[in-house]
């Protein structure tokens, strides 16, 4: 695909017109490729135009760790008073962006002093300074709130195609190797998935066997269980059994 191509006929486009309503700002060439804030190097472009240039440049340029920091956040954005978001991230664009983001993290922080880590970590808990925090099993209303909103999978769902390929992957038969490690990190914990579940008025010998029977993905069956949500209050665990 010619994607400069395509990323120079948008911008072209965008020059030679007025756009009524809401509008980004963008660097027609990216300022960590030499580009600078002159307006002969800027150009108003729609949100979803805004988004789609952002994703071709990391195309075009796929050894520039900035541009695709630049299009990480624009993936994570939520609507705000400055941001009007009307693009739909795909899970598939959404996982390989991620993926490439946590290679360069890695590779990048391998090799830092332990004063670096030491001024990151201060940095880190400076900019979180004022997020209401939540432990585990413990239930705090402004935490759970502050995690909706800033949800970066808000708004989105997967694919039915995405859905197929999950689907597939829980029905495949683990390897050796893969039951070995699980059977370690979960070594001294309580088996959850031997304990009794009842749904309606059936009762299921297990999690797994509730899961085959119901066709319910076993993770599914798990977040119902411990759902307050009414819909959900047929799903618990059979009471002799706890």
């Amino acid at each position: 695909m010619e994607y400069l191509k395509i990323y120079n006929r948008i911008v072209e486009r965008a020059t030679n017109r007025d756009v009524l309503g809401y509008v980004e700002k963008h660097h027609i060439i990216p300022k960590c490729l030499g580009g600078d804030n002159k307006k002969s190097n800027i150009v108003s472009l729609t949100a979803k135009e805004h988004y789609i240039c952002h994703k071709l440049l990391c195309e075009i340029y796929p050894n520039e760790s900035k541009l695709k920091y630049a299009f990480w956040r624009m993936c994570n954005v939520a609507n705000n008073e400055y941001q009007e978001r009307n693009y739909k991230v795909s899970a598939m664009v959404y996982s390989r962006i991620k993926s490439e983001i946590r290679l360069i993290t890695s590779k990048r922080t391998k090799n830092y002093s332990v004063e670096m880590r030491k001024l990151i970590g201060e940095k880190v808990s400076k900019k979180l300074k004022g997020r209401p925090s939540g432990k585990k099993g413990i239930s705090k209303p402004e935490h759970s709130e502050w995690t909706k909103e800033n949800n970066p999978f808000r708004g989105k769902t997967h694919s039915e195609e995405v859905k197929q390929r999950i689907s597939e992957a829980n029905k495949k038969p683990k390897t050796e190797e893969t039951k070995r490690k699980l059977s370690e990190a979960n070594k001294g914990k309580k088996p959850g998935n031997m304990v009794k579940v009842q749904i309606d008025e059936i009762i299921y010998e297990s999690l797994s066997d509730a899961s085959i029977k119901t066709g319910i993905n076993l993770s599914t069956l798990r977040n119902r269980i411990k759902s307050k949500n009414v819909k959900y209050v047929n799903y618990k665990i059979y009471e002799s059994a706890k």
